[in-house]
């Protein structure tokens, strides 16, 4: 009925978990990189929010600008802990959630790319 969890030290080892996890953190990194060194830090708002025609719909402070990024490293996280806890049950899915949250940083680090081409 009721199967232990994985041991941790085994399961950072399988190779497409390591692959996928430190695709995700790279890309997560450039974000934090990116919005780090790109954004010029003023005395007005920053723009978070705008429409598929550039328009602006939300402003706030810039340190709100950070959210995007960690957000991304919470999904990284909350995505590797599920999959160690589901690996003992399917390898499959839990292969899957991994890769799923390193393909998710490519749409992070796209958006911390126009929210730096609109901050800068």
């Amino acid at each position: 009925m009721f199967q232990s969890i994985y041991p941790l030290k085994l399961f950072i080892r399988k190779k497409p978990i390591i692959i996928a996890l430190a695709v995700g953190l790279l890309l997560n990194t450039a974000g934090w990189i990116w919005m780090l060194f790109g954004v010029t830090k003023r005395s007005e708002d920053a723009i978070l929010h705008y429409t598929v025609l550039f328009q602006v719909d939300k402003l706030g402070s810039f340190s709100a600008l950070y959210y995007v990024p960690g957000i991304g490293l919470g999904i990284i996280l909350l995505n590797f802990l599920f999959a160690w806890f589901l690996y003992n049950y399917d390898v499959f899915l839990a292969e899957l959630l991994i890769v799923a949250g390193a393909l998710l940083q490519l749409g992070i680090l796209a958006a911390v790319g126009i929210l730096v081409f609109l901050n800068a």
